[in-house]
């Protein structure tokens, strides 16, 4: 996202997200496939955790994927850069990822 120069859950190219992780969290083999995210991106250098949870939490689809019980699986991202093109406008930007995954019902193929 921010060597592109965008910000979103879906990819640069208009790959929806759950395709993109589908690449790396895969639905083969599974009955049940679901995945969430949560995204926030922030000017500057200084990011801290709290300011990052409390943002999520008092957004209500992002509150609803994050506090959901489905989840068992779980990764967090933080990537910087001092020089984020076009969406960022050629600032220094920090992106932070969470993104939470399902999957069960293992099947025989």
């Amino acid at each position: 996202m921010l060597e592109l120069g965008f910000f979103g859950h879906d990819s640069a190219d208009g790959t929806a997200f759950s395709d993109r992780i589908r690449r790396y969290y895969t639905n083969r083999g599974w009955e049940t496939w679901s995945v969430g995210e949560a995204l926030l991106a922030s000017e500057g250098q200084q990011i801290a955790a709290k300011p990052i949870v409390r943002a999520w939490l008092d957004s209500p689809p992002h509150r609803a994927v994050i506090l959901s019980s489905a989840w068992k699986d779980a990764g967090i991202g933080v990537v910087y850069t001092s020089l984020a093109p076009r969406a960022y406008g050629g600032s220094e930007a920090a992106v932070v990822t969470a993104d939470f995954g399902l999957r069960s019902g293992k099947t025989t193929r």
